[in-house]
């Protein structure tokens, strides 16, 4: 039943059927898990109130997914599994940015301890910790999670349904960084009227906000005229208080270069990601501009 619901996520998600080798993977990754909690719930009875999560697909990431996130009690475990003997930097990085993306992008995950564990399931590995990342065995894990786990309990279906909602503090650095770092191959042109352009934005978003009512603007300007720092004000400087409001493009190379030259990946997404999270399914943004 697993197995059939991860293959049909799969390919509803990036449009081709699961490898063979995704497959065993998972069923490898049942087996240990299945083993692992049975452990936990002869210790901690109350490990029988904690959800197992398969591949969940992180907000407005395209894709990412950790192999498995427990929510054990209050604390969040982010699992990824690795057969190598060798664990390279690589899979370090890899399991505590999936950590990292869930405590400060996850509205439900914001207040809860989110623990990155690296499973191997070589057999010469030993449990240690590395990286700031716990390294366990199947055999260690279960000792692991109940070292982790907190009492309480995360409801699943909130925590599944939770949106994209940035820290304050990271909205309040991305607000910072935009109005005080140098982008002079964006804010050169100051020329062409782009202040009055933006007050304008501005206040066709008052209006419909007023109104209740939605607005479509079209911005057209030849090369260079400054049509990206419109938006980039507007989303930056305009929209409100909160993380409400989002620059997205289709460009991908744009988008990483503002991501880098701002630091922050909170206002500035891939559409093609956004269109991933929102556009094919049920869920509404929380973005009104």
């Amino acid at each position: 039943m697993l197995l059939e619901s991860l293959q049909r996520h799969h390919q509803g998600l990036l449009g081709c059927a699961a490898s063979s080798s995704q497959v065993t993977a998972w069923r490898d990754e049942y087996r240990t898990m299945s083993g692992a909690l049975a452990e936990c719930i002869t210790t901690y009875e109350d490990a029988t109130a904690w959800s197992v999560v398969f591949e969940f697909e992180l907000p407005f990431e395209g894709g990412r997914r950790p192999d498995v996130v427990v929510l054990a009690g209050e604390t969040i475990a982010v699992l990824e599994f690795k057969g190598d003997i060798a664990l390279p930097v690589a899979y370090f990085d890899q399991v505590k940015a999936y950590a990292r993306d869930l405590a400060d992008y996850h509205a439900a995950s914001h207040d809860k301890l989110v623990v990155p564990i690296l499973v191997s399931t070589a057999s010469e590995t030993r449990a240690h910790i590395d990286h700031e990342v716990n390294v366990e065995r199947p055999d260690t894990l279960a000792g692991r999670l109940l070292d982790v786990a907190e009492g309480g309990r995360i409801s699943l279906a909130p925590w599944l349904a939770a949106d994209y909602a940035p820290l304050p503090t990271l909205v309040d650095a991305a607000r910072r960084i935009f109005a005080n770092a140098p982008l002079p191959h964006v804010r050169r042109a100051l020329s062409a009227r782009v202040p009055e352009t933006v007050d304008l934005v501005a206040r066709l978003i008052a209006e419909a906000r007023e109104t209740g009512c939605r607005r479509l603007v079209l911005l057209t300007g030849v090369p260079g005229a400054g049509k990206t720092l419109v938006g980039l004000r507007v989303v930056y400087e305009k929209s409100g208080l909160g993380a409400d409001a989002t620059f997205l493009s289709g460009n991908g190379p744009l988008v990483k270069v503002l991501q880098d030259a701002l630091s922050s990946r909170v206002f500035v997404r891939d559409l093609h990601k956004f269109i991933l999270d929102y556009g094919l399914s049920d869920r509404v943004p929380t973005q009104h501009v």
